[in-house]
């Protein structure tokens, strides 16, 4: 039965520091189901919780082990998984420093159904968000199948005055499972021209994007070992300065297929300096490590347009995109957005 508040599930000030919300042990995790707002909202803190987050002189707020509009429920149809939407968004940060889920078993969050995104990182005290690990859009079952829970608009989404987010990693059980959201899979949106200027001036950290799986995930339960979850428009779109997507090094790659629209999306006046390094697009390796090719995004593998100075690829082997079976170009460049490898 429905019993969710009239407001968010959980609200944490943004003057409160050291903020714990679930955990990895059993039983830690919250439930946060049907409320009219938010799952969890954490508000900005003051100038002063800035210095100090900086400084290394608070603890972050960690948020860990919860289901937030999906649960599991062994009475429920549809194999075990109860849908209880939030009325907004999943989860909220306006705060800087926040890690949401973590690498550790359980740590990842599952976070579904709910009638905006999955997570939003928003706002200019939002700096250095940590995404880790979470199911955005699904939830693994009992056994360990995953789910369709998708939320009603984007996956992640990224305010352009937030900076220095990160969205997975390269250590084992840091890369997000992004499947079934109405709207992109992750999105960065565009920064004003402060931004812009601190960016150009070495001033802010970039946004990185590894080692996530958007529409497509490994599932022994699904056909042929792969889980198919089209997100319902791009798998990565960024609108901003200085987004890096993927990357070099062992497991920085994300892996984006079977979505709608095409797998990344490079778009928009303020999309300068863009890397796009490493990624499978259309393409995913299995559990033996061999590639499966034939998971096309439904647009253009690679759609580059607006900014300038964008990089796809590179000069050293591990800077090369594969990109395979897309229903539209492999890569296409327009507009004056110029660099492709």
């Amino acid at each position: 039965m429905a019993g969710g508040n009239g407001g968010d599930g959980i609200k944490v000030s943004g003057a409160s520091v050291g903020t714990k919300i679930g955990g990895i042990v059993g039983g830690a995790g919250n439930t946060i189901l049907n409320n009219a707002g938010n799952g969890i909202l954490l508000e900005a803190g003051g100038e002063r919780a800035t210095l100090r987050n900086r400084a290394g002189g608070i603890p972050p707020t960690v948020i860990e082990g919860n289901h937030i509009g999906v649960t599991l429920d062994t009475f429920a149809m549809g194999g075990g998984i109860k849908l209880g939407p939030n009325g907004l968004t999943g989860i909220v940060s306006k705060a800087i420093g926040v890690k949401i889920g973590g690498t550790g078993a359980g740590a990842g969050n599952s976070i579904g159904a709910n009638v905006g995104p999955g997570i939003q990182i928003e706002g200019p005290a939002a700096e250095s968000n940590e995404i880790l690990g979470n199911f955005i859009g699904a939830i693994r079952n009992a056994q360990g199948a995953i789910l369709a829970g998708g939320n009603g608009s984007d996956g992640i989404k990224v305010s352009g005055s937030s900076v220095g987010t990160k969205i997975g990693g390269i250590v084992g059980g840091a890369g997000n499972t992004l499947l079934n959201n109405a709207g992109n899979g992750i999105l960065v949106e565009a920064g004003d021209e402060s931004v812009t200027r601190r960016f150009r001036g070495g001033g802010i950290p970039p946004t990185v994007i590894e080692g996530n799986k958007v529409g497509v995930e490994l599932d022994t339960f699904a056909m042929g070992g792969i889980k198919l979850g089209p997100n319902g428009l791009t798998g990565i779109v960024s609108k901003a300065i200085g987004v890096k997507i993927g990357g070099t090094g062992a497991g920085a790659g994300n892996s984006i297929g079977a979505n709608v629209g095409a797998g990344i999306k490079v778009e928009g006046p303020a999309a300068e300096s863009n890397e796009i390094l490493g990624n499978f697009v259309g393409a995913i390796k299995n559990i033996q490590g061999a590639i499966v090719p034939n998971l096309g995004n439904g647009g253009d593998g690679i759609g580059v347009g607006g900014g300038a100075g964008n990089k796809i690829g590179g000069n050293v082997a591990a800077a090369a995109n594969m990109i395979v079976n897309n229903a539209g170009n492999g890569v296409t460049v327009s507009g004056s957005g110029r660099y492709g490898q």
